[in-house]
């Protein structure tokens, strides 16, 4: 049995190999065709399922038949997960600068505790005698991520943008460290020059961030656990990263050690999208017998695209992950950065270095929901965020930003006097001058973003699903959703903003 064979699935004819892929396949569609090969001969069961274009761009999984609730869809053996427990090459924890452990607090490089793997992937990738070489080698190059983008498009697409902000710190960390701790590092494996390089590294990264599951699928877990979807990456799962992403699905897993007979312990697991087709999500257990995990989902009609969830995600965390956006996604957030510069004001430089440092202290013991908060100070200007400004109905403007504004409006002797009387809670009174501070600074991210909305509206008229599978148009798209949506988030905030203002 392939595993492979299209039987009776009632897509519009197309001529297909004994495999079950169109013919007109494209070089990545022949090496999916190797990898699942590899998977079956090491014991993989995929259960006819077949890979070929999905309506929705790309390649998809699909099943030719029906797959009954809870019944298995298609099982792994543990063998073939690349983990970190499974690393050829030593570990790279010690090399590491305390200066780029600092820089994993960035957004975007805050998986650097992962860099072994993606070295790992690079070998993969390279020799042919490695163990996980057919899966390295099928895996996309250059990566689907924004940051593995083609640099003149990157910076065409997304300069000015909190993303493209983001990633331009993003490659100049990682130049450093690759140059300094990992280039010899690998020099030392056996990677020659050609093959060792920031692009292989890079393209290692943006693998593991759009095809790493949960750290628990590799694991031997005895009690059943809830496993928040791709919250903790730490492996590599084959033929489970084909599965495309369908925002329609709630995110989580669930996870039961068991024999064969071992079920799913999540609830209801099926949802059906606007057209009409089956999009299981994909529970997982491990069972005793052979050390399989086995994934099971709730029905599936017969000729489906069989679909995952990457979870509840901005877009900025999907363009920087996967490299692509949805549009109007109730998730998306503005990473706002609230800027303070003293230089102009009107007193002693004393005088203003001391007032940014109560600032600087009070900013400090505002409670934020941004996990990556911090306050940069130069000379007399300080940058404090991000703060996470929402849509409307999901929270709109956070109540710390607000708070932050009003230390920003505060006169000299207030600021003295909420510090001396700091407790848990921040107490300063809020006026006016607060709201107008914010409402200022949103005004300049909202204008730089309104001199493209014309061009955006051109390229979402036409969504890429519309036309033949194609990267570039792609990548136009999904900056321009993802623009879209940061204007939108910024136009509601200036509402709501100038709703206060025009009350008083």
């Amino acid at each position: 049995m392939t595993g492979l064979k299209r039987k009776n699935h009632e897509s519009p004819a197309r001529e297909v190999d004994e495999t079950g892929i169109s013919t007109r396949i494209s070089t990545r569609a022949l090496k999916t065709r190797h990898v699942l090969s590899w998977l079956e001969s090491n014991g993989a069961a995929l259960n006819d399922l077949f890979v070929d274009e999905s309506p929705h761009g790309g390649l998809g999984v699909f099943t030719p038949k029906r797959v009954g609730a809870s019944k298995a869809v298609f099982s792994l053996p543990r063998k073939l997960l690349l983990s970190m427990d499974k690393l050829q090459i030593v570990s790279i924890s010690d090399v590491l600068s305390e200066e780029l452990r600092a820089a994993s607090r960035e957004p975007a490089l805050e998986n650097l505790g992962a860099a072994p793997l993606w070295l790992e992937l690079m070998l993969a990738r390279e020799m042919p005698h490695h163990s996980f070489h057919v899966y390295a080698t099928s895996l996309p190059y250059p990566s689907p991520d924004a940051l593995s983008w083609p640099v003149d498009r990157r910076e065409a697409l997304l300069t000015g943008t909190n993303i493209g902000d983001s990633l331009l710190l993003a490659e100049k960390k990682l130049a450093v460290l690759f140059k300094v701790h990992l280039a010899p590092l690998l020099k030392a494996y056996g990677l020659t020059d050609a093959a060792n390089t920031l692009e292989g590294f890079i393209w290692a990264r943006g693998a593991y961030l759009s095809r790493g599951f949960p750290t628990e699928l590799a694991r031997d877990t005895e009690a059943s656990s809830s496993i928040t979807n791709r919250g903790s990456l730490a492996c590599f799962v084959p033929f489970l990263d084909l599965l495309n992403h369908s925002e329609a699905l709630a995110a989580g897993w669930a996870s039961e050690k068991g024999g064969a007979d071992a079920r799913a312990t999540s609830g209801d697991s099926t949802s059906t999208r606007s057209d009409g087709a089956g999009c299981a999500k994909v529970h997982w257990d491990v069972t005793t017998d052979a050390e399989f995990l086995t994934f099971r989902c709730g029905d599936i009609t017969a000729g489906s695209e069989v679909f995952n969830t990457y979870g509840s995600k901005s877009n900025e965390q999907l363009l920087m992950a996967y490299g692509f956006c949805v549009r109007r996604n109730p998730e998306d957030v503005f990473q706002f950065r609230l800027a303070i510069d003293l230089s102009e004001e009107p007193c002693e430089r004393a005088s203003a270095k001391r007032l940014l440092t109560l600032q600087a202290a009070l900013l400090r013991s505002c409670p934020t929901d941004s996990p990556h908060f911090g306050i940069a100070k130069d000379g007399l200007s300080l940058v404090a965020g991000p703060y996470q400004i929402r849509r409307g109905e999901a929270g709109g403007v956070p109540p710390s930003l607000i708070l932050s504004c009003a230390v920003l409006a505060a006169e000299h002797e207030e600021l003295d006097s909420a510090l001396l009387e700091l407790s848990d809670d921040l107490d300063i009174s809020v006026d006016l001058r607060a709201f107008e501070i914010l409402k200022a600074q949103l005004q300049l991210h909202l204008s730089s973003l309104e001199a493209l909305a014309g061009q955006d509206a051109d390229v979402l008229e036409e969504p890429p699903v519309s036309r033949q599978w194609d990267e570039k148009h792609m990548q136009n798209y999904s900056a321009a959703c993802y623009r879209e949506g940061q204007r939108e988030i910024l136009t509601e905030a200036m509402a709501e903003l100038s709703s206060v203002l025009s009350v008083a």
